[in-house]
């Protein structure tokens, strides 16, 4: 629509790629030669979006998405937890998130002696088949499913210290289907909440520096010893989210992100077209 508009009136407009837009090269090349300005949210799809606008000395600025940094989460005052430790997974659920992979390294754990409890907040086409897999593995005590949680009831059990770390096992599919930056890692990282995740799409980018725990995709396995290294061991807990919440505040603080907008929207109004 804006494309349209522009043609239209003259007026400089701009635009954030998402996945889905660089996967479905969504007029990507056209889009590029006619914008003030194309957004990518991270340095992969930025290198994609330069492939398909076959463009020289063409770029798109490489803005994060932002989050609203939180006050550091209860569990981040208290490094020596009691009890057991209690894990989520923030995430439709669908074959690109990768919840057979925590299941099975929840069988895995289980098998340890490892004490961990997981709940899964979200819903999506294969929970079907997800349950039945906690069923297969006789898991019904140790997962939980939550269904669709509110975002506000999210961030405040995140908040609160409801869980001791977030866990997302995405995958990248035969489609080169795959994440961006999940928007559910910054959130948890934003209140000193440790993550684990796979070296896939945007992921490792958010994690740089010590961030979080990254970790092969489809590899329960490794999954089940990175959560076992994180449950046996309350410090590099607090120490992975204290990294964490700094890593956000530095690049994807939603004041960060709004400034660059900020500054790149009054540079569109100088645009003649």
């Amino acid at each position: 629509m804006a494309l349209v508009a522009t043609e239209i009136t003259g007026l400089p407009w701009s635009i954030t790629a998402h996945r889905w837009d660089i996967a479905e090269n969504n007029l990507i090349a056209l889009k590029a030669r006619k914008a003030a300005f194309v957004r990518a949210i991270d340095r992969r799809g930025a290198q994609e979006l330069a492939t398909l606008a076959s463009l020289d000395n063409w770029a798109p600025h490489i803005i994060h998405m932002g989050v609203t940094l939180q006050p550091p989460a209860e569990s981040q005052s208290k490094p020596v937890p009691t009890g057991i430790i209690r894990a989520v997974m923030a995430a439709n659920i669908n074959h690109i998130k990768g919840h057979v992979y925590i299941v099975e390294a929840m069988s895995l754990l289980r098998d340890r002696g490892v004490r961990i409890l997981l709940d899964l907040a979200g819903d999506g086409p294969l929970r079907g088949a997800i349950e039945s897999k906690v069923r297969e593995y006789s898991l019904e005590e140790a997962v939980k499913f939550l269904g669709a949680v509110p975002h506000g009831q999210l961030m405040a059990g995140l908040q609160e210290g409801a869980w001791d770390l977030m866990v997302l096992p995405s995958i990248e599919d035969l489609t080169r289907a795959r994440e961006g930056i999940p928007v559910s890692l910054m959130e948890a990282m934003s209140c000193g909440v440790p993550v684990i995740s796979t070296n896939t799409g945007g992921i490792p980018e958010l994690l740089e520096g010590d961030a979080g725990v990254l970790v092969p995709p489809r590899d329960p396995v490794a999954l089940a010893e990175a959560i076992e290294r994180l449950v046996g061991n309350p410090a590099l807990r607090w120490q992975l989210g204290a990294a964490g919440r700094e890593r956000v505040q530095e690049q994807f603080s939603l004041e960060k992100v709004v400034t660059e907008l900020a500054l790149l929207f009054a540079e569109c109004r100088q645009v003649k077209r």
